[in-house]
């Protein structure tokens, strides 16, 4: 019975990890306990998603998908005190609004167990679409405001 369990659990763990070659799924834990088996570029996950990850980030995961264009969902969890500030530099400024509307609500990656955006009760959300030269980038985010002390971020952002 214990092998059969192993057994699955390997198998289990390779098909999480399978996937198209260009495709990368990675947890962080804090980073000082990266628990991650591939790390996570910090620089390039800020530099595609046009944010600043604040002094206070945590428990960072992220998915980036380089087919057909790119994806990439990033979710951290972070110091509500700290929000408007993120929000601001990131350009959200004025373009989220209160439990009104989701616009995570059609990204399907519930085959990651830590993309939840759909379960957020009282949450912010919003998005940003640029087009230059027949190039669009957009970013959409969800912030659920799980207590007056913690947020979690998701950010969806896609180019091509």
């Amino acid at each position: 019975m214990k092998k059969a369990a192993i057994i699955a659990s390997v198998m289990l763990t390779l098909f999480q990890l399978g996937g198209c070659s260009n495709t990368t799924s990675t947890k962080v834990s804090e980073p000082e306990t990266q628990a991650s088996e591939i790390p996570v570029d910090v620089e390039e996950v800020q530099s595609f998603t046009r944010i600043i990850l604040p002094k206070s980030y945590r428990d960072l995961h992220v998915y980036d998908n380089k087919e057909r264009g790119r994806l990439m969902a990033v979710r951290f969890t972070m110091d509500r005190s700290e929000l408007e500030k993120f929000l601001t530099t990131a350009g959200y400024k004025g373009k989220v609004k209160l439990n009104d509307g989701r616009e995570l609500a059609n990204v399907h990656l519930a085959w990651r167990r830590w993309w939840t955006p759909d379960m957020a009760k009282n949450y912010l959300s919003g998005i940003i679409r640029e087009n230059n030269s027949g190039k669009v980038w957009q970013s959409e985010i969800l912030v659920d405001l799980v207590s007056e002390k913690t947020v979690i971020v998701y950010l969806y952002v896609l180019e091509g």
